[in-house]
């Protein structure tokens, strides 16, 4: 069984609502099958083969992050995310150092003005290239227990 691992919800963020487990630590959710954090993109019928060194991933991932003033936390979650094959970071015009902490990672860095979480992760959703999807906020953290679940859902 794996979870998510999440970092204490800021009472002080836009949007904020608490969630089961957010203010102490403990895993939110479980994903015994993924099944809203990994979204496909487009049809399963045109595969790719991409070589992991053992494991043989068949599909590529994109990783899609939305920001807005998070350099406190952006560097962990994108570290949290390395393996990934496109890491796509919509940033919300920030004042901080979040977009440079991000150019270290991606070169696929969009600024577009708050429009909302929903139009956010659809204008990132149509900057990423491969079929799998990966929806995290600045943050989350990929566990390895959840890179190992997503590489065998990723493998067949």
């Amino acid at each position: 069984m794996n979870a998510l691992a999440r970092i204490p919800a800021r009472r002080d963020r836009p949007g904020w609502r608490q969630q089961p487990g957010a203010l102490t630590g403990e895993p939110i959710a479980h994903y015994p099958r993924l099944p809203n954090m990994l979204r496909r993109k487009y049809s399963p019928d045109s595969p790719l083969a991409i070589d992991q060194g053992e494991a043989m991933r068949i599909h590529p991932i994109s990783v899609c992050i939305t920001a807005g003033n998070e350099e406190k936390m952006i560097r962990d979650c994108l570290e949290s995310i390395r393996w990934c094959d496109e890491i796509i970071l919509v940033d919300s015009e920030s004042t901080d150092a979040t977009r440079e902490i991000a150019a270290e990672y991606t070169d696929k860095v969009f600024i577009e003005p708050w429009r909302g979480y929903i139009r956010s992760k659809q204008f990132a959703e149509k900057q990423a290239t491969h079929e799998w999807i990966l929806f995290l906020d600045a943050d989350e953290r990929v566990s390895p227990a959840l890179r190992a679940e997503i590489e065998r859902e990723l493998s067949h």
